[in-house]
């Protein structure tokens, strides 16, 4: 009887992890920096919004997103919260500037 429960749930668990999910590349956060550079003043939500929905994107598994943000030695913000996110990016980039 628990053999199947658990068999079931490592089923579950392999699926997930074959599931393949929209990666920005270049680096979402990288291409705002650029933008808010060359517009010289912040993004607006809508802007960054905007940004996010037109940018390029690779098609991976969470495993795969994490190696590629290991070999950029960054984590991108989650496009899901790209707006809360990029404001926290902006703070540390003004910190750090």
């Amino acid at each position: 009887m628990f053999k199947n429960i658990f068999n079931r749930k490592k089923k579950i668990i392999e699926k997930e992890s074959e599931k393949i999910f929209p990666i920005p590349d270049p680096s979402l956060i990288s291409v705002l920096l650029k933008k808010e550079q060359e517009k010289g003043a912040p993004l607006t939500k809508d802007e960054v919004l905007k940004i996010r929905d037109e940018c390029e994107c690779v098609m991976l598994t969470l495993f795969d997103r994490d190696e590629l943000y290991r070999s950029r030695g960054e984590v991108d913000i989650d496009p899901g919260y790209a707006w809360e996110h990029w404001q926290e990016a902006r703070e540390e980039f003004n910190e750090n500037s």
